[in-house]
């Protein structure tokens, strides 16, 4: 008995002395508590190895409770085991804010402004010198991004930031004076799209957050607007119609895109357009649970391509179209799925336009454009293969040329073939000995041409083979 009481009175003791977790693990959360960075370690063990150090003010995501007081959690692409009592929760989500790491200000002069909306007529809070790092980092569009400098937070203009260097030494300043303007309130997230409502005929986008502002446009009841983001008590900041600014939120509310569309139905934002797939449709989903569907369609004289992307919950976040200038029997359009970084791309490809990229989850960003003259020399329909690191090889049925593209989208490469006997590509596989070309030259019989390029773009060899059992698909 006496020995049992003993043992009892140990495992107390040892539990006294654990590290306490947080109080609750939220999606995403905050470094804390620390003077410059902590580690993100390999196992939940303090003498573990460091994979990385994260800095006072970074942003971790996809955090889970682990063992021994730390929480399991991703930073800049690594994933590893935070200390519990280094990090706080947020309200932030990584299906409605863009994440980014600490920014430092660079290109500029002396300094830049952090204001308290997403406008450069806002009010300033501070000025922020030149190499200086601001944290809590959040992307609101491509021209501001909402962070956090000396207890501060606001919009600075998103050219005058950078990732942060941390072996850059900040430019001195004196110590500002103290401030009178309050702390802007976070608000909760809004859906990305929102209607119009509550008004009779139209809607005042306004140039600032203010009635009495300039009006930019007039937004009729109905329309769809994007981008939502609540900047007071009374104003949301969006986009419509390709013009950015404020409406007042009486007047708005969650969009709920119709279920059973058509494909010619191209006003609405994000609608569900492929209840039925088929041989023009591609669909491919993220690990993350982002699933991009798009399909080819035609209006009048004109080819037309859309993508539709959906969240893990399947309702539509995003949609891109695109058309070319005239159809013939053939393809003009095409899309398919490669990577950069590690990061899932859409790229979609239109005749006599060329190729554009665009991330698949809930942002749908366009990364490159490639309209090089190069690309013209593809006619009619493209075929595509891809490799593992993302590089993609492309030719034309009415082309002459075999193309080699990054995964950021530059030409690495273009070779013409050879043989004048070989015409109408129409399929690309590649194999350890190099990439294979397929084509249609017209004859009769089982035997199909097939020429060898190298991978770096050298033409090898021409040969004619059984053609293979290929599987019909827009992939």
């Amino acid at each position: 008995m006496k020995k049992l009481l003993c043992a009892t009175l140990c495992l107390l003791m040892a539990l006294s002395v654990l590290p306490a977790l947080a109080d609750s693990v939220s999606e995403v959360m905050q470094v804390v508590n620390c003077n410059e960075y902590v580690s993100l370690r390999k196992t939940p063990d303090t003498s573990a190895d460091r994979l990385a150090k994260v800095h006072l003010g970074e942003f971790v995501t996809n955090c889970a409770e682990a063992s021994n007081g730390f929480v399991y959690c991703t930073w800049d692409g690594k994933t590893g085991y935070i200390l519990a009592k280094y990090l706080k929760t947020t309200p932030w989500s990584t299906s409605n804010e863009k994440i980014i790491p600490n920014q430092m200000v660079y290109n500029c002069s002396e300094y830049v402004s952090l204001r308290q909306y997403p406008d450069t007529n806002s009010t300033r809070l501070q000025k922020v010198p030149l190499n200086a790092i601001v944290t809590g980092c959040i992307r609101y569009n491509e021209q501001f991004v909402w962070c956090t400098y000396r207890k501060d937070s606001g919009y600075i203009l998103a050219k005058y930031l950078k990732k942060a260097n941390y072996n850059v030494k900040t430019t001195p300043t004196p110590t500002p004076k103290p401030k009178v303007t309050p702390t802007p309130k976070v608000y909760p997230a809004l859906p990305y799209y929102m209607q119009v409502v509550n008004c009779n005929e139209y809607v005042s986008l306004r140039k600032t957050a203010s009635t009495s502002a300039q009006v930019l446009k007039k937004v009729p009841l109905g329309s769809v607007v994007e981008g939502c983001v609540q900047v007071s008590d009374s104003f949301v900041s969006c986009t419509f119609d390709g013009a950015s600014g404020y409406i007042a939120k009486q007047y708005l509310a969650a969009y709920e895109p119709p279920q059973d569309s058509s494909f010619s139905d191209l006003n609405n934002p994000a609608y569900e357009i492929f209840k039925t797939r088929g041989s023009e449709v591609i669909e491919y989903t993220t690990a993350d649970g982002y699933t991009v569907a798009v399909r080819r369609g035609y209006t009048e004289e004109h080819e037309e391509i859309m993508a539709v992307c959906y969240d893990v919950n399947k309702k539509p976040v995003w949609s891109k179209k695109d058309e070319s200038a005239y159809t013939t029997e053939l393809t003009l359009t095409h899309a398919f799925v490669t990577q950069l970084n590690g990061q899932d791309l859409l790229v979609m490809y239109v005749s006599g336009k060329g190729f554009t990229a665009y991330t698949i989850g809930a942002w749908g960003d366009q990364i490159w454009k490639q309209d090089d003259a190069a690309v013209e020399k593809l006619g009619g329909s493209l075929s595509v293969a891809v490799q593992s690191d993302g590089t993609f090889y492309v030719t034309g049925y009415y082309s002459a040329t075999l193309m080699a593209f990054a995964p950021s989208g530059k030409l690495l490469w273009e070779c013409e073939y050879v043989d004048e006997n070989v015409y109408w590509p129409y399929h690309i596989d590649l194999a350890p000995e190099g990439i294979y070309v397929y084509y249609a030259s017209g004859e009769n019989g089982d035997l199909v041409w097939r020429g060898l390029f190298s991978y770096f773009g050298q033409y090898v060899s021409t040969d004619k083979v059984p053609e293979p059992d290929w599987e019909e698909a827009f992939e």
